[in-house]
């Protein structure tokens, strides 16, 4: 990868995972859905997802209480950001349907985008006046990945991004923008990959409050802003990747069973202090066991133990995809068919 410093860290790890740490627990509200990722905004989660049927699915949780916040005509969706509790956004992973709608607290309405707007990857921020949106154009292939920032009252486009990265428009090479996160007004990352004839490279671009820069990063699918650190989980989740002295250097491998079939990492994200990892593992390639992982002294070790194996109703997608922490310090993740963990005392 041209001009790329990503330095690659694997270390072993002697210490079993922390058994017995996790427990299923048992929503009624959360039953058949296939949760997809969930937000916190002060003392709520919002949580979003679909059903068997390919509607849409959203819950609001105030600690151990979960209301369903579903509407008839809402698409699927894959993402969440809630900006406060009566304001959520939310992407739809259904191709005909509105790309990005908003709950007012009361009911869903679709957002007004600009026009030639195809697909919304990700959407995320720091409040109501700092929303940002990952997004794919219809267009030329240089001109496909931008990004709208709503600051309360207007969106404002970004779509210089192919021009940033130094790219050359060959008609063949196209960038596409996967997600991002921020940790205030003037500190936004997106991540993403170049695509072309000759070239296949990740991408990740830092916004300082008032322009874009690009940095070379290896293979990215998830990015999280955590207090002071940035990270990034590689494409194939064999890994996570951390920004430091402006480059990313630094990747911690996610450990194995050792299995003929390995875990797969769906996502990665921060609560209690710490970076997070959920996805499955399995000796089949059916019957898989959700798993959940942290970063610990340079290894990003399993912490779910003996939990039940399941048959996943989506061969091709990780049991556990979205996990949070609730206001008494509880880390829960959420997965495939209402599946819900929760960290029993200190996971």
């Amino acid at each position: 990868m041209r001009g790329a410093a990503l330095l690659l860290v694997v270390i072993g790890c002697d210490r079993p995972p922390s058994a017995g740490a996790w427990t299923e627990v048992e929503v009624a509200e959360a039953v058949g859905v296939d949760f997809w990722d969930v937000s916190v905004t002060g003392d709520r989660a919002v949580a979003v997802g679909e059903y068997e049927t390919g509607q849409g699915a959203a819950r609001v949780i105030d600690g151990d209480a979960w209301a369903v916040i579903d509407a008839p005509e809402l698409p699927g969706f894959h993402d969440v950001f809630a900006a406060a509790p009566d304001d959520a956004w939310a992407a739809s992973s259904d191709a005909t349907a509105s790309p990005l709608w908003r709950w007012d607290g009361t009911s869903w309405s679709s957002v007004e985008l600009p026009e030639g707007l195809l697909s919304v990857r990700d959407v995320w921020g720091t409040g109501p006046d700092d929303v940002w949106i990952a997004a794919g154009f219809d267009g030329g292939v240089a001109d496909r990945a931008r990004a709208l920032h709503w600051d309360g009252s207007a969106l404002t486009e970004y779509r210089d991004f192919f021009e940033v990265a130094g790219l050359v428009d060959d008609g063949l090479t196209s960038l596409l923008l996967t997600a991002g996160c921020s940790r205030t007004v003037s500190d936004a990352w997106l991540v993403g990959n170049v695509s072309g004839k000759l070239v296949e490279q990740g991408i990740s671009f830092h916004f300082d409050g008032e322009e874009w820069r690009a940095h070379p990063v290896f293979e990215p699918r998830d990015v999280v802003c955590l207090e002071t650190d940035t990270w990034f989980l590689l494409a194939d989740g064999s890994g996570v990747g951390r920004w430091q002295r402006g480059l990313w250097e630094t990747s911690f491998r996610i450990e194995q069973d050792g299995g003929p079939h390995p875990a797969r990492v769906a996502s990665v994200d921060g609560a209690a202090g710490t970076l997070w990892a959920v996805g499955d593992e399995g000796t089949t390639r059916e019957a898989r066991s959700p798993q959940v992982w942290r970063l610990d002294d340079g290894t990003m070790g399993r912490t779910v133990v003996g939990a039940a194996t399941r048959e996943s109703p989506e061969v091709a997608l990780p049991l556990l995809r979205a996990l949070y922490e609730t206001p008494t310090g509880t880390v829960r993740a959420l997965g495939a068919d209402g599946l819900v963990l929760e960290s029993a005392g200190a996971p």
